[in-house]
């Protein structure tokens, strides 16, 4: 069984400037800053990408007066952002720019962040090149003819099938583009990468949905105009169960890298074989919209270490979908669900829990259900489909590499050697002959393993084509449960060739 395809074209991570070389930026937490009394202070985080889902690095994220830079998994934090005293929420925009391969590529998403909300997590932001995007313009009306303030409207290219899998839609986006509609019901949805197949759906509580299907065109340096009309409900409402529910979880280094001698963009390289294995690759993550409703606040993962659980239901176009409620419990006869966050996107087909009190060798159980729009926020149970039947989760140790350590100058053949993980039953060695930043056999610029092959030991020995003397080697090793659900990833190290 090989933990990875043959072929990695569906690897397609965006190529940045500076990924070969030099230091990379690294999240900072200045010192905390005290709320006001009525107010509060949040945090943002999430990841900026390439519309294919590939970390960008060195992006400027921008929200108000503050900004920060992206990291090597696409990564970024903008501590202490103030919720001022009287407003139980602020709705303002995160931007990111970026030069790539000395062209400039930016982006933007809307992010609402709740009083007493401490973090506001999984904000993405989508960049392209700038002289090729769009925009989407409108107004949202409601039966009459009126025009809606405070509608939400998404946008996100698809839905699609992909292939081998003619029963599932997703979305190309990681997440949905979003906004929320003026006084006077109009919208724009900027810096949009061009498409001919966006799906947009305006919704507002209390309201029946608006969506135009897979048919929106989006042309570079032009806007393209719709109206949405909002329809009022008739009669009693619910949703259906969702279906299609999976889950993984990956365990991976936690430090940022600094050098291309280590995991600079690797594990989101890694993230996205373990989902086109499993068929997940284009499922899209919870957007900005996601209100986090608890948050442990220690953690149990090994020091030095993340793990992130990935939640996947199958996308379904239904007129009265608010959202999605997402529950996980450590036991489950009894079950002891707690509700961890609240998904406000309509578009949604995944969610991601990294939150730090996840434990190796621990099970934990997770369920969704379909938040109503007509009856939100009534009360859980009230506004929401009966929860799907749960997954779970067993997340593995880290993986560590023990030689050749990071620039040994090694044999001609090298032995490659890393620690036993519990449960870890196949291992796959990864060797490539440059620094890995960008997946894709179809792209010109893409970096293919020049050797990989599966182990169910601790030790491999190099099978490849024979090395060249003197030339730097970039290797790391991917472990599996053997159910396919629990993977862990070493990181990056170099080996020189004598």
């Amino acid at each position: 069984m090989s933990l990875v395809p043959a072929c990695l074209a569906v690897l397609c991570l965006a190529a940045v400037n500076g990924c070969g070389g030099g230091s990379s930026p690294s999240i900072q937490h200045p010192p905390p800053v005290v709320a006001p009394p009525g107010g509060s202070i949040s945090e943002i985080s999430g990841t900026v990408t390439s519309v294919n889902n590939g970390p960008i690095l060195g992006a400027t994220v921008r929200f108000g007066s503050q900004s920060a830079a992206s990291t090597q998994y696409g990564a970024y934090i903008i501590p202490n952002v103030m919720i001022p005293a009287g407003q139980s929420s602020i709705v303002n925009i995160v931007t990111a720019t970026a030069t790539i391969k000395g062209q400039a590529w930016s982006g933007q998403n809307q992010v609402e962040l709740i009083n007493g909300n401490p973090i506001t997590s999984n904000v993405q932001v989508v960049l392209s090149p700038t002289n090729s995007q769009g925009s989407i313009i409108g107004v949202v009306l409601d039966s009459a003819g009126n025009r809606v303030s405070g509608a939400r409207v998404f946008a996100s290219i698809g839905p699609t099938f992909p292939a081998g899998h003619p029963d599932q839609l997703f979305f190309t986006n990681l997440a949905s583009f979003n906004t929320t509609t003026r006084s006077d019901g109009s919208f724009t949805i900027p810096s949009l990468p061009s498409a001919n197949s966006y799906t947009v759906t305006a919704s507002l509580a209390g309201r029946i949905n608006a969506t135009t299907v897979g048919t929106v065109n989006v042309l570079a340096s032009s806007s393209t105009q719709l109206t949405l009309t909002l329809s009022n409900p008739s009669g009693s409402s619910s949703v259906a169960t969702p279906n299609g529910l999976t889950a993984q979880t990956i365990t991976a280094p936690l430090s940022p890298t600094r050098s291309p001698g280590d995991a600079s963009g690797f594990l989101n390289v890694i993230r996205r074989i373990v989902q086109s294995k499993r068929g997940l690759l284009t499922h899209h993550a919870a957007p900005s919209q996601k209100v986090l409703l608890h948050r442990s606040l220690t953690r149990s993962t090994p020091a030095g270490s993340l793990i992130e659980t990935d939640l996947f239901w199958d996308y379904v176009q239904i007129d009265n979908l608010y959202g999605y409620d997402i529950v996980r419990a450590t036991t489950i006869s009894p079950a002891n669900f707690t509700s961890i966050a609240t998904v406000r996107d309509p578009q949604a087909d995944r969610f991601a829990d990294n939150d730090p009190i996840l434990t190796p060798d621990h099970l934990y159980y997770y369920s969704i259900a379909r938040l109503d729009t007509i009856n939100f926020p009534t009360g859980v149970g009230g506004e929401s489909s009966p929860v799907q039947p749960p997954v779970s989760v067993d997340p593995l140790g880290p993986l560590t590499l023990i030689a050749p350590s990071s620039g040994t100058v090694t044999a001609a053949t090298p032995v490659f050697s890393w620690n036993a993980v519990n449960r870890a039953n196949l291992y796959k060695v990864l060797v490539y002959d440059q620094f890995p930043t960008l997946q894709d056999s179809s792209d010109p610029n893409g970096i293919a393993p020049v050797w990989s092959a599966d182990f169910s030991g601790t030790n491999a020995t190099y099978g490849g084509t024979a090395l060249i003397s003197g030339h730097t080697y970039y290797w790391a090793v991917l472990g599996q449960d053997d159910v396919a659900s629990a993977f862990t990833i070493s990181a990056l190290q170099t080996f020189v060739a004598p």
